[in-house]
């Protein structure tokens, strides 16, 4: 019998009473239980809510306005479709409990995932990104404001060039007329004076014309009635009129008056040069101007969401293992990279070179620098950034690590010793300058920090503190982007020639020491230390350390003759 059944076709599972459902009754929901997962009429939520006293129910619109931005499934993890209980720190992932026994058993900073829920909606990181969603808003709103007023701003200009062009034809044309107006006077004078000469002429001509036509009158009369005498006589007279008029058509021709006039215009080169070679009004010059648009924004606390993580490692637990030992031929290595293809790039100052070593250790290529090669830092996968000490011209060179070719050379107003890679920044040790900073786009260059610094100086970063060293101060100094000092590691017996900086992943600062052939590892705050590596372990004054954080692979490379690899345990 089905008579005790409400059918509610086209009702979702989360629009159907769940209670009701088990008494196989469909009634649509109107409620849901965050806790239970479940909808709920409202006879039943009564009931629910006797028997489930610290369970929560909302009205099923509520959640419906809720489901289109979260997914009510997402307590449970995607890959085992069980609950999440607890929560990594190191990897950043909840865990259900075969996610724990899979990927995290040994996993030190997992918590449960109480913890990381308690008070999170009056959290301040709740708030910061309540508040990062309206800066972000805002810039839009400010990006928006500035492209419009960008778009008039390049209407005006069109404008401006239009009237420029306007102006330049008028006055091209106002000139070239002004040239035609001379050419044409210059015309119309030769003209009236071949014209005049040519009237003049035709009037001796008409002369010359009337008197043969009345020698020929003459003739014919004493031919028909004149006597014999007379026309001897007349003959004789005629024959003057004839000679003298031959001699005046000779004396014309002889004199150059019967010469025909013919002449042609000769354009001048530059005019012709500038239909040939002008082929554009000017050239367009378009200036990409960086951006100064005041951009919103709250800092984010150091932890976006309040989880409260576990310790970090002491440096105590910090080992280097040995994995390779190198034999170069090289000599004053002041720079070493280790390249994603576990190939390794030197920096030879006395040779003026960057050596390209194979993995095997066997050089690859010699690519000759000009100035000579200091410092060096990663930029990219396949681009490096190499300095160039003291040596003229002051440029930092970058460098194309799959062609061996220097793509750009960054001219900058004072030396560069130590440089690093930051966010499209190359900050580097200028000398007497102190911290600097050149922007690898606009080529701007900045002071961070006003101090005196030597030759040796190195630098390295992390988060938003700069590290770089002092020879002569025999220290390491901690400064923030706005040059504030933060601590100073002076160590009299513990340092004496720090010569080159890596930091890795947790903050942590390794340092070469030149002097007391050694590498130490310096904490984060400043305030512990640790030797690493000593010359017992094969050091022979090291000048350059490189620190891939990816494969926790340290670089050490001494003054000449060998490299060494290790592995941070």
């Amino acid at each position: 019998m089905l008579s005790g059944i409400v059918f509610c076709k086209g009702l979702k599972m989360s629009e159907r009473c769940s209670m009701c459902s088990c008494r196989r009754t469909l009634k649509p929901s109107e409620y849901w239980c965050r806790d239970c997962k479940r909808g709920l009429c409202a006879e039943c939520r009564e009931r629910h809510n006797l028997s489930r006293v610290n369970h929560t129910t909302i009205l099923i619109e509520e959640f419906n306005e809720i489901a289109q931005f979260v997914d009510d499934s997402t307590d449970f993890c995607d890959k085992h479709c069980r609950k999440y209980l607890r929560f990594c720190s190191l990897h950043e992932q909840l865990c259900c409990k075969q996610c724990l026994v899979e990927n995290h058993k040994d996993c030190t900073q997992v918590i449960h995932i109480n913890e990381v829920l308690k008070n999170i909606k009056m959290s301040a990181a709740f708030q910061e990104i309540n508040g990062s969603i309206e800066d972000v808003s805002e810039n839009i709103k400010r990006i928006r404001k500035d492209r419009e007023a960008t778009m008039e701003t390049q209407i005006q200009n069109t404008k401006s060039i239009m009237n420029q062009v306007k102006e330049t034809r008028t006055k091209i044309n106002a000139h070239l007329d002004e040239i035609q107006n001379i050419l044409l006077r210059e015309l119309k004078e030769i003209t009236d004076k071949v014209g005049r000469s040519t009237l003049e002429l035709n009037n001796k001509l008409d002369k010359l014309k009337n008197k043969l036509t009345k020698c020929q009158t003459c003739l014919n009369k004493v031919n028909n009635d004149g006597t014999e005498l007379q026309t001897f006589l007349t003959m004789k007279r005629i024959e003057k009129e004839i000679n003298h008029a031959d001699s005046t058509i000779h004396c014309l021709i002889e004199g150059g008056q019967l010469d025909k006039v013919d002449f042609k215009i000769e354009i001048q080169s530059e005019l012709n040069k500038i239909i040939q070679n002008v082929d554009s009004f000017r050239c367009i010059i378009n200036d990409d101007i960086h951006s100064d648009i005041p951009l919103v924004n709250r800092k984010m606390m150091q932890a976006q969401i309040v989880i409260p993580l576990a310790p970090k490692r002491s440096i105590d637990n910090i080992t280097l293992n040995l994995q390779k030992t190198i034999k170069t031929c090289e000599e004053t290595i002041e720079g070493c990279i280790l390249l994603p293809d576990c190939k390794v790039v030197l920096s030879c100052f006395q040779q003026g070179v960057l050596t390209f070593l194979r993995e095997n250790g066997e050089t690859d290529i010699n690519l000759s620098m000009k100035p000579r090669p200091y410092g060096m830092t990663s930029i990219d996968s396949n681009t490096i950034a190499v300095s160039a000490d003291g040596c003229s011209p002051n440029v930092i060179s970058v460098v194309n690590t799959d062609t061996k070719l220097v793509e750009n050379k960054i001219r900058i107003d004072s030396e560069a010793h130590g440089i690093v890679f930051k966010e499209g920044n190359i900050i580097f040790c200028a000398g007497e300058k102190g911290i600097r900073m050149v922007n690898l786009k606009t080529n701007d260059i900045s002071t961070i920090l006003e101090c005196e610094l030597d030759d040796f100086s190195s630098v390295t970063t992390f988060d938003d503190n700069i590290y770089f060293t002092n020879r002569h101060a025999q220290a390491i100094t901690c400064c923030d982007f706005s040059g504030n000092i933060c601590w100073n590691f002076h160590e009299r017996d513990i340092l004496n020639v720090p010569k080159s900086l890596a930091v890795d992943k947790n903050g942590n600062i390794f340092v070469a020491d030149m002097g007391l052939s050694k590498v130490l590892i310096i904490s984060p705050d400043g305030k512990e230390h640790k030797q690493l590596l000593s010359s017992d372990d094969g050091l022979r004054r090291p000048t350059s350390l490189y620190l891939n954080k990816d494969t926790n692979q340290l670089l050490i490379a001494d003054m000449k003759d060998q490299i060494m690899l290790y592995r941070l345990d």
